[in-house]
Parts: C-alpha cells; structure tokens; sequence
C-alpha cells in the first residue's frame, strides 16, 4: 500500500509524526546549541504574569547533551513512525519517553518552588504538554492501526 493510497486515520498519523519529528529536530538543536535561548522562550509568557516564575538561566550545562540525545531519539523514531505506522514498539518507545518527561516536569513543579511559593511556568507546561503529546500520539496510533487492520481485513477485488 503506497502512502497515497492509505486510510486517513494513517495519513493523519504520519504526518503528525512528521511535525513532531520537526518538532523536536528543533528542540535538539535549540537545546544543545541554543539551551538559555530555549530557557528565555519558555519564560516569555510568566514574563507577562506576576503570580508565575520564570526558571532561572543555567549555569550547569552538563544535562544539556542528554535532552538533547532524547530529542534525537524522538525524531528518528517520530519519522520511522510516518513511515511505518503500524510499528508498536516504536508507538511504545515515544509514549513511554513523553509519559516520563511529563513526570519528571511534574515531579520539578512539586519538589522545586521557587522561594516565593509559587510555581516555575516551564515545569508546568512541560508537564502539560508532554502528557498531551504522550495521549495524543497514542490515540493516534491506535486509530492507525485500527485503519490498518480494516484495510487488511477487507477481501481482495
């Protein structure tokens, strides 16, 4: 089956992998290159509210390579999935890396408050939107797949 051909539950998969994969070849990028740009980026919006903090510029570099790395991890597995939607362990392996960065990013909003007792902004959209790409990617996939299997199931004309 060529990719012009597929259901659209599965187009609307790979493309979405596809966004994502440009997604985070950014966020690679940016994080390794660029990681008190990508920190300013964050804080733009708690800039414009008094009752958010922004996260503080690093001074310690030394996790910058590892997000980075993840961020590759992801983007060769978000494009091997346009390519490939039916693969679940690779569905497993996103899901999996986005469910355990929300929890780390809600893990930080709740043992890391800043002195005035509010909440830093980063880990709380961190959070949120890595639970959201971890659900969104996972229902994506499951309705893909049931395309998949419909198609397969339907007898030769």
């Amino acid at each position: 089956m060529t990719a012009t051909n597929q259901p659209p539950a599965v187009q609307r998969f790979a493309l979405v992998m596809r966004v994502l994969g440009g997604i985070y070849l950014l966020g690679a990028v940016g994080f390794l290159i660029f990681p008190n740009l990508t920190l300013w980026i964050v804080n733009l919006l708690p800039r414009l509210f008094e009752f958010i903090e922004v996260i503080p510029e690093q001074q310690d570099y030394f996790w910058v390579p590892l997000a980075s790395s993840m961020m590759v991890m992801l983007v060769i597995i978000a494009f091997s999935l346009a390519s490939d939607p039916g693969n679940r362990l690779l569905v497993v392996l996103h899901t999996a890396s986005k469910l355990m960065s929300s929890g780390g990013y809600l893990y930080m909003l709740l043992a890391h408050r800043p002195e005035s007792g509010g909440i830093y902004f980063g880990y709380l959209l961190g959070a949120v939107l890595d639970l959201c790409i971890a659900v969104g990617v996972l229902l994506l996939a499951m309705r893909a797949r049931a395309a998949l299997a419909a198609v397969q199931a339907e007898p030769p004309e």
